[in-house]
């Protein structure tokens, strides 16, 4: 018996883990700013959200930066993005959290000479 809750307490650990990572968000860095029209930017923002049921269990929580930034991406087209903000968000659901992210940023286009 003792071996078979250890198996069970290190598989349900395991699962604890897995479900707690994310997707990676690389947010790049503008080389050259000096070929942005700063006078140009227009503001966009994106959310995304996710739900974690029993406090234990999520379910597109662990994606929501990444499908934010994905959203921001399609706003901005071909422009530069600047001056990102994240704001993180969560409220209470009966059965769980709701966990929302947004994402503030200015899109800048680049000049043509």
């Amino acid at each position: 018996m003792n071996r078979w809750l250890k198996r069970l307490m290190s598989l349900l650990l395991t699962g604890v883990l897995l479900g707690c990572t994310g997707e990676w968000m690389r947010i790049d860095d503008i080389a050259d700013t000096g070929s942005l029209d700063r006078s140009m930017g227009r503001k966009i923002t994106a959310t995304a959200s996710g739900f974690q049921l029993f406090f234990a269990l999520p379910t597109n929580a662990s994606s929501r930066h990444a499908r934010a930034f994905q959203a921001l991406r399609d706003q901005a087209y071909n422009e530069a993005i600047a001056d990102v903000t994240i704001q993180e968000s969560w409220t209470f659901a009966v059965i769980g959290m709701v966990y929302t992210t947004t994402i503030d940023a200015t899109t800048y286009p680049r000049r043509r000479w």
